[in-house]
């Protein structure tokens, strides 16, 4: 009882929020819910009222992607929903307690006092303003953290989590998840819109999580930072880093789960949206085992902002017994802040990210990297940069849905001497990519072996992989002959377009509409059909390829980038963007502009200021002005202020809305918008600057 309650106070933050990822909360806790049950109903207490466990609900709506199909992929997890006991026993404890709550059983004794008079479904509060990072035994307090939420709006924002994500698979769960769903579920009426219950922005301030969205729609913008403490779990070397998604796409991705050590893969700092130096990212080994933090928060009708400090990241690294291990090559400081400003009129919703990092003054090589799925490609101009969906067409070989039937087969001629592999240009196409995502594969007609594929819902190219005893991916051949290989329906919906046969030792860096170099590939259409067939049949066009986003890096140079595909641990393979300049201090400062169909793109310039960087950002009718420094006097185009940064807008030649982050003053066109006897946040929208939290 006793490691199962730390677990759910420790593990799990006093904001709901489990410090490893929803897919890993399920794995930590394991048959927790059972053991919970079977004490509450032995009256030994009730582990899910007396912990954090019962907070989950905000955190789970926040960490599910505007599709609702899939979980966002920080830290080490992965896009994958699963029904696990945890979650439908989270439902039935909720639901029961709302009963209660709304019936006057349990009353409001629960609720923080300054809440007891909130209606049960009230919604929660905005996140308090942070100017300073949480401390490290704040963040693993042992004793829970309040409720803010009755019991009612609670099990309605579960509900909505449930219903749209992995209650949708309860019917195949596995035994243990489907006795616990028969057992311990309980539907309640779900919130039609968690955004009547929720804020914007959202902060769980132990995991170290900042999320900001404009809806919960299927087109709305997800934007999230990750910068948590080493919790002694599964951790990653992407303190500071981000994920973007909107108008139906994936816009700035993580690469998901690695667990495996490797020092470029899915766990490393390589594989984040971040900032490497003299290409080395945060140290790691295995896993993260190291620090960042939210030093700087502020959820407003204006804009979001986050401040993350990842020097701890770089500098040091916990051993086994969290004896601190300095780092070889130290930094001095590593500063990234983000504004998500949330748009109005004819400005669309946009992000800027500006770096202040410095490894010790002498010039080094900085590198701005930028992720994106395997179905998009980036076209990269003299000043911005943008992904565009890739538009993958021809053939494909597949199954109907739930009919895992039929076999094609390929004739290879090959073209010299030498060893060969086989690779494919394929995709998980089914509803549930878990389950989409596999063949049988025969090479000249000897044993079968799985393909367990890699791209999720892209189309991109793979070697042939399969962890089958005797099965391999290698071939000696001899110029003219024929190779044969077979393939098969294993999971219903698995695609394939094209099945390559290239040398052993050439890299597989093609995008999905390239052909690989030095081998043969063959189309669907090249293969026979067998009996039973698979289906051959046209790739359909993306429901939603008008998304984009485009990148202004402004105060570098845009033409100094390469992009190249990036191999993941567990996701396949996708393109990384790579920025690098020389310098002492790059500064780096990008403008994120995001958008779809009718979606307008700004006019972007550098603002030439003294002791930081700034950008002047022209949209039809508004000129926005951001300013990012340390702390000392900023001033550009007619704005000043001490902030760590300061954003105003300027609209019919006046003043229009106006943000300080972190000062005690701004001024605009001699005008003195804001002045504070202390460092704090204020900004227009919010009439008055909210009372800052410091912990």
């Amino acid at each position: 009882r006793r490691h199962l309650r730390d677990y759910l106070t420790l593990g799990i933050d006093r904001d709901g929020a489990g410090h490893e990822g929803p897919g890993y909360i399920a794995y930590g806790i394991g048959a927790g819910p059972e053991f919970a049950e079977c004490l509450r109903e032995q009256g030994r207490g009730d582990l899910f009222t007396e912990t954090n466990w019962q907070l989950v609900a905000p955190w789970l709506a926040a960490e599910t992607l505007p599709d609702r199909a899939r979980w966002n992929n920080l830290s080490d997890c992965g896009h994958g929903m699963s029904p696990a006991s945890v979650y439908s026993y989270t439902c039935g404890r909720l639901a029961g307690l709302a009963a209660g709550e709304a019936g006057g059983g349990l009353g409001d004794a629960a609720l923080p006092a300054s809440g007891r008079a909130r209606a049960p479904d009230a919604p929660l509060p905005a996140p308090d303003d942070l100017l300073a990072p949480c401390d490290y035994l704040w963040q693993f307090a042992e004793a829970p953290g309040p409720r803010r939420l009755g019991y009612p709006a609670l099990a309605s924002l579960m509900g909505w989590f449930w219903e749209g994500g992995p209650g949708r698979k309860a019917a195949s769960a596995s035994a243990p998840a489907a006795l616990a769903y028969l057992l311990f579920y309980e539907p309640y009426p779900a919130a039609q819109d968690p955004a009547a219950l929720l804020p914007g922005g959202l902060h769980f301030r132990g995991r170290g999580l900042a999320v900001s969205r404009t809806g919960y729609g299927s087109n709305d913008l997800h934007f999230a930072v990750e910068a948590g403490p080493h919790a002694a779990g599964h951790d990653q070397a992407d303190k500071g880093s981000f994920t973007l998604y909107g108008y139906g796409a994936d816009l700035a991705i993580d690469s998901g789960y690695g667990n495996d050590g490797e020092a470029l893969k899915s766990g490393s700092s390589h594989a984040h949206n971040m900032v490497l130096i003299n290409g080395q990212g945060q140290p790691m080994s295995w896993h993260n085992q190291s620090s960042g933090h939210i030093s700087g928060y502020h959820h407003g009708g204006l804009l979001d902002w986050v401040r993350v400090d990842a020097r701890e990241a770089w500098n040091v690294r916990y051993d086994g017994e969290w004896r601190p291990q300095p780092a070889a090559e130290p930094v001095e400081k590593a500063t990234r802040q983000f504004l998500f400003v949330r748009g109005g009129g004819r400005v669309p919703p946009y992000l800027v990210v500006m770096d202040d990092i410095r490894k010790d003054g002498r010039p080094a090589d900085y590198t701005w990297l930028w992720h994106i799925p395997a179905g998009r490609r980036f076209e990269c101009g003299a000043d911005r940069w943008t992904s565009v969906p890739l538009r993958v067409s021809g053939s494909m070989l597949t199954t109907e849905a739930g009919r895992p039937k039929g076999g094609a087969r390929f004739t290879f001629k090959v073209p010299a001497d030498g060893r060969y592999r086989l690779a494919g240009l394929t995709r998980a196409g089914g509803e549930d990519s878990g389950k989409s995502d596999s063949f049988f594969v025969s090479v000249n007609g000897g044993q079968r072996a799985m393909w367990d594929l890699q791209n999720g819902k892209g189309f991109g190219w793979e070697f042939f992989a399969s962890a089958e005893a005797g099965a391999t991916n290698g071939f000696a051949c001899k110029a003219g002959e024929a190779l044969r290989v077979e393939l098969y329906a294993r999971e219903a919906q698995a695609q394939l377009s094209r099945l390559a046969l290239v040398p052993a030792e050439a890299a597989l860096a093609v995008a999905p509409d390239e052909t690989p170099a030095g081998g043969v590939a063959l189309a669907a259409d090249d293969a026979q059909l067998l009996d039973p067939p698979l289906v051959r049949q046209p790739i359909p066009a993306e429901a939603r390829a008008a998304a984009w986003l485009t990148v202004f890096p402004v105060a570098t140079d845009a033409r100094q980038v390469t992009n190249r595909w990036f191999a993941t641990s567990c996701e396949g393979a996708h393109l990384r963007l790579e920025h690098t300049v020389r310098a002492a201090e790059p500064r780096f400062l990008m403008v994120l502009v995001p958008g779809g169909a009718g979606t307008p793109l700004p006019q972007v310039r550098r603002l030439e200021t003294e002791h930081g960087v700034g950008a002047e950002i022209v949209w039809d009718g508004a000129a926005d002005h951001v300013l990012f420094g340390s702390g000392g006097a900023l001033r550009a185009a007619g704005a000043e202020s001490d902030g760590h940064a300061a954003f105003v807008r300027r609209a019919g030649g006046r003043v229009a809305e106006w943000a300080l982050l972190d000062g005690t003053r701004l001024a605009a066109d001699g005008q003195e918008l804001v002045r504070r006897p202390a460092r704090a946040v204020a900004e227009s929208a919010a009439g008055s600057a909210k009372g800052v939290k410091r912990e």
